[in-house]
């Protein structure tokens, strides 16, 4: 799970602008609010209900897009890697609320978890250009903070 959600959430920023990625990245709170009640016998309020409908329809504004055909298939794609990268961040949230229940610890689980995924994103350092680390661009960074 954690290792898909970075892995989705890497490529979805190869393939659409980063506010699209960010924005259904982010997008866990709404799969949350649907797997909660089954995996986690959780009830779920009202008001929250009127949280999803927003969030479905800032989604369907995004994806709206894509008939007027503002958007590629390489960002089509990317949103949609978004959108997985959320479940599989939902996913892992329901997998940390149930870790204690089962005798594990979180802080180890989540060690280990982000060893296996420093691990297996290291390589795909190959994908920003070696030149990027120009005086120019440190300025920039500086001057950001």
């Amino acid at each position: 799970m954690a290792l898909g959600n970075d892995l989705a959430y890497f490529f979805a920023i190869k393939l659409t602008s980063v506010a699209n990625a960010s924005l259904t990245h982010n997008m866990e709170s709404v799969f949350l609010l649907l797997l909660t009640p089954a995996l986690l016998k959780e009830k779920t309020k009202n008001s929250e209900w009127g949280s999803f409908w927003f969030s479905l329809l800032g989604l369907f504004i995004l994806y709206g897009g894509i008939r007027l055909g503002e958007y590629r298939l390489k960002d089509i794609l990317g949103i949609s890697l978004g959108l997985l990268s959320a479940l599989f961040l939902a996913l892992l949230f329901i997998f940390y609320r149930l870790l204690p229940q089962q005798g594990l610890n979180v802080i180890t689980i989540n060690f280990w978890r982000h060893l296996l995924s420093s691990a297996v994103m290291i390589p795909m350092l190959t994908a920003v250009p070696a030149n990027w680390l120009t005086p120019d661009n440190i300025q920039i960074l500086k001057n950001s903070y």
